[in-house]
C-alpha cells in the first residue's frame, strides 16, 4: 500500500489523492489536532500510485502557466459598500462579478450555519457575499473538486479560490483528471497559515457557555473599527460584540500560531511564484509605498502571475481604481518564507489535550488579568 507522506508537515490536506482514487480507498479524517488528512483503506487500495503522484505540495508544483514578468497593483473597488463588506479592496467581489457575467460559478470559503468554515459553490451574487471576508481557519473543501470538474466538463467558466496549497491540489486533480482547463480560472491569496477546526469549535463553545447564548456569525476581519482586524460576534439575539477582551481572544491565538497546521511552517508557496493565475490579499504598507492611494477603508493587493490573471484583471478593470507596484513595495513576509513555529507548540497540544480549552485560552490567549491589563496597556498605547 502507498505511504502518502512519513511527517504530518508533509500533508497539507487538500485533498486532491482522496478525490483521484478510483478505488475510493481514501477518505479525510481528522487527527488529535483536528486536521484531515488522508486515511486509506488496505482493503481497497490497489496500489496504482495515482494519490502519490498527484500530490502538490512539494518544490515541483505547477509554473508552467507563470508569466516570465509578474505584474502587482494595488487595487480598491469604485463602490464604497463592496469594500465595506470586504476585508481589504474588494477585488474578490469584482472577480467573481466578472466571472459571473460570463455565465460562470466562484468557489471559496463560508461559515456555514453552524459556524464550520467549508468550501462552498456560488452561482448568485447572495451565494458569493457568504464568500466574502477572511477566515483564520482551514476550510474543509469537502466535494468541491468534484463539483469544479462537473462544472468545468459542462462549459462554465470556473473560479476556484482558495490557499495557495488548496489551489495547487485542484490544479493538479483537474491536470490529471485529464479536464480541459480553458475556462478555469484559480485565485490565492497570500497566506500566513491555517489555525485548527477543532480550536476554533472549541473557542465558539467556550464564548457560548460564558455568555450563556448561541452564536449566529462571526466576522474575522470586521471594518466596524475601520481596515485592520476587529472580530465582532454576533448572538442571536441580535447583540453584537467587538469591543470586549473575550470577543478577540481568537484573534491572539492566531498572531501567536500554536495550533496552525505542521504544513504550514513548511509551505512550498511563499514565493512570487505562485500556483494561481492571481493573487490577492491586503495591501499592508501601501501607506508609505503609496501614500496617496491609501485611506482606512481597506486596499487589496494584486499580483498577475499568468496570461488567465491578465485577462483577469482587464475584465475587473472598470470596477477597481488600481495603480502599478512593485515586488519590494508589496512586500510581506508570507511571500518571502513560511510562518515560524510557535516556540511551545508542541507543550500548547499537550496542554490542551491534558487540561482543555479554557486552560489554554487563558495560558496562550492571555485570558487573563494579567493579559487583561496588557490588552488595556496596547490599546492606550495606539491611541497615543
Amino acid at each position: 500500500m502507498t505511504a502518502l507522506f512519513d511527517e504530518s508537515n508533509k500533508c497539507c490536506g487538500c485533498t486532491a489523492c482522496s478525490k483521484i482514487c478510483s478505488q475510493k480507498a481514501i477518505t479525510m479524517n481528522p487527527d488529535a489536532e483536528g486536521f484531515l488528512y488522508p486515511d486509506i483503506s488496505a482493503a481497497l487500495c490497489i496500489d496504482c500510485g495515482s494519490c502519490k503522484s498527484i500530490c502538490a505540495f512539494n518544490e515541483n508544483y505547477d509554473r508552467s502557466f507563470n508569466i516570465s514578468e509578474i505584474e502587482i497593483y494595488a487595487a480598491r473597488h469604485k463602490e464604497e459598500a463592496v469594500r465595506a463588506s470586504s476585508s481589504s479592496g474588494g477585488v474578490f467581489t469584482a472577480l467573481s462579478d466578472y466571472i459571473f457575467s460570463k455565465g460562470g460559478v466562484v468557489y471559496g470559503a463560508l461559515l456555514d450555519e453552524d459556524l464550520y468554515v467549508k468550501h462552498s459553490r456560488a452561482d448568485t451574487t447572495e451565494a458569493r457575499d457568504r464568500l466574502r471576508g477572511s477566515k483564520y481557519v482551514q476550510s474543509d473543501l469537502m466535494d468541491t473538486f468534484n463539483e469544479a470538474k462537473a462544472d468545468l466538463l459542462c462549459q462554465r467558466y470556473v473560479l476556484f479560490t482558495g490557499t495557495p496549497c488548496q489551489t495547487a491540489g485542484f490544479r493538479s486533480y483537474i491536470k490529471k483528471a485529464k479536464i480541459d482547463s480553458d475556462r478555469l480560472f484559480v485565485c490565492d491569496f497570500i497566506c500566513h497559515g491555517t489555525p485548527s477546526p477543532l480550536i476554533w469549535k472549541e473557542y465558539i463553545c467556550f464564548v457560548e457557555k460564558k455568555r450563556k447564548k448561541k452564536i449566529s456569525d462571526f466576522q474575522f476581519r470586521s471594518k466596524i473599527k475601520g481596515w485592520g482586524h476587529t472580530e465582532v460576534i454576533v448572538y442571536d439575539d441580535g447583540k453584537v460584540e467587538y469591543k470586549s477582551f473575550l470577543s478577540q481572544r481568537q484573534k491572539r491565538l492566531y498572531q501567536r500560531r500554536p495550533a496552525f497546521r505542521p504544513s504550514c511552517h513548511k509551505c512550498h508557496y511563499t514565493n512570487f511564484e505562485r500556483p494561481s493565475d492571481i493573487t490577492i490579499a491586503d495591501f499592508w504598507g501601501i501607506n508609505n509605498s503609496i501614500p496617496d492611494f491609501f485611506d482606512k477603508k481597506g486596499i487589496s493587493l494584486i499580483i498577475v502571475n499568468s496570461a488567465k490573471g491578465k485577462d483577469l484583471f482587464n475584465g475587473i478593470s472598470n470596477d477597481i481604481d488600481h495603480r502599478v507596484s512593485t515586488k519590494t513595495d508589496c512586500m510581506q513576509l508570507n511571500l518571502k518564507a513560511p510562518s515560524a513555529p510557535f516556540r511551545k507548540r508542541t507543550q500548547f497540544w499537550d496542554d490542551y489535550h491534558s487540561k482543555g480549552y479554557p486552560y489554554v485560552i487563558r495560558k496562550y490567549g492571555e485570558y487573563s488579568l494579567l493579559g487583561y491589563i496588557k490588552y488595556i496597556l496596547r490599546s492606550v498605547l495606539k491611541t497615543r
